[in-house]
């Protein structure tokens, strides 16, 4: 079963990375959410901000829009945000322009369907976060996995926040 699963996995790779960017189309610059959303961070973004040191490097993979990093801008800290919808970044690039914290956010196409992340050197980010982003089996869980210990600093930080079954996003 896992070898079929395997052959399968790069369509479905693949016709995720089309949802996502006709969904990140469909809703704007100012999202679903609409306008009131749009500068609130998620709470998970709030609580690992309350732990990182100052001036900080976080890789947030699965970034969108980038309400959580444009979050941790304005706190300071700089942000690798990754994402393999090019729309959303884009979406991010025009927000983090208005609230004037570009020069503390880096976003990178980036689709972690490779098992890879853009970054090699070790050591080199104090948290990593990936708010329901993970959608990957479990080889390519273990591959990320190794990574992230390998470019995170010793006591760094870790959030990974899933969702369940029944959520929307997952039924899509």
């Amino acid at each position: 079963m896992e070898r079929n699963r395997q052959y399968r996995m790069p369509e479905e790779f693949r016709q995720q990375r089309q949802l996502w960017e006709k969904q990140h189309a469909r809703r704007g610059e100012s999202s679903i959410e609409g306008t009131v959303l749009r500068f609130i961070p998620n709470d998970a973004a709030v609580i690992l901000n309350k732990h990182l040191p100052p001036h900080a490097t976080i890789l947030e993979m699965g970034t969108a829009n980038g309400r959580d990093a444009r979050y941790w801008a304005t706190q300071e800290h700089n942000v690798i945000a990754l994402d393999f919808s090019i729309t959303a970044l884009k979406q991010l690039r025009t927000i983090a322009t208005e609230q004037q914290v570009t020069e503390n956010i880096h976003p990178i196409g980036w689709d972690i369907a490779t098992g890879s992340l853009p970054i090699s050197k070790p050591s080199i980010i104090d948290a990593f976060y990936a708010r329901s982003a993970l959608h990957v089996n479990d080889t390519t869980m273990m591959q990320l996995a190794e990574q992230i210990d390998y470019v995170l600093k010793p006591g760094g930080f870790v959030l990974i926040e899933g969702k369940t079954l029944q959520d929307k996003k997952i039924n899509r």
